[in-house]
Formats: structure tokens, C-alpha cells, sequence
């Protein structure tokens, strides 16, 4: 996508997006110790980060996987990090097929033990 053109996957950028339930509904702590709230249109930053953000939701899907179910919220921007100039761009044609197809294309539950 092109919000994360030159941008270093860092194992604190992965962290930082990795998010577990707190105790207030729609607040989330990531693995940084980071809180973040999510509504149905955006991921918000709370406490914790260098600067506040919001980022659009595009896409949203729940997974499951032995038994533990997990959401994926599919955002328009990092939630830390530099952003690239020129503010938010619209996508390519490959990078929003990328975007929307890549959810739909993992395998489902089950899937390797078929092989």
C-alpha cells in the first residue's frame, strides 16, 4: 500500500499494531503498552504515542483459528511512524486489489490438513 512505501517493518511497528482487549469496550492496549480505540469508521490513538492519529477503516474481518477468534481491522495508515509527504493518496489499482484480497485469500481453518 502506498502508506507504507519506504517505510522499515520493525519488530516496534509490528508491536505497536498487535492489539488485546482492555477493560473499557472499544479501548485496546497493543503490546508496547500503547492505548488505541476503535469505532466503526476509525482506529484512534490515545495514550502512549508520539503524536495522536486517526486512521479510516477499510476493511474488517474476524478470524478464527483453533477454537480463538481474533479481529483484523485493516487500516488506511500506520498507527506510529512517519507518514509519507503529500498527506493520503489514493490507492493503485494493484495495491487495492492487494488491500481488499488479501483477507479472503488465507487459508481457512482447516485448509492444511487437507494436504
Amino acid at each position: 500500500a502506498a502508506a507504507l512505501e519506504k517505510v522499515a517493518i520493525t519488530s516496534a511497528l509490528v508491536e505497536s499494531h498487535i492489539l488485546k482487549s482492555a477493560y473499557i469496550p472499544g479501548s485496546y492496549l497493543n503490546l508496547l503498552g500503547q492505548g488505541v480505540e476503535i469505532t466503526k469508521a476509525a482506529v484512534t490513538t490515545e495514550f502512549g504515542f508520539d503524536e495522536p492519529r486517526s486512521c479510516a477503516i477499510l476493511q474488517e474481518e474476524f478470524m478464527y483459528d483453533f477454537g480463538c477468534s481474533f479481529r483484523i481491522v485493516v487500516v488506511e495508515k500506520p498507527l506510529t511512524g512517519s507518514l509519507k509527504s503529500g498527506g493520503r493518496q489514493a490507492p493503485s489499482d494493484s495495491s487495492a486489489t492487494m488491500t481488499t484480497d488479501w483477507l479472503g485469500n488465507a487459508p481457512k481453518k482447516g485448509d492444511w490438513m487437507l494436504s
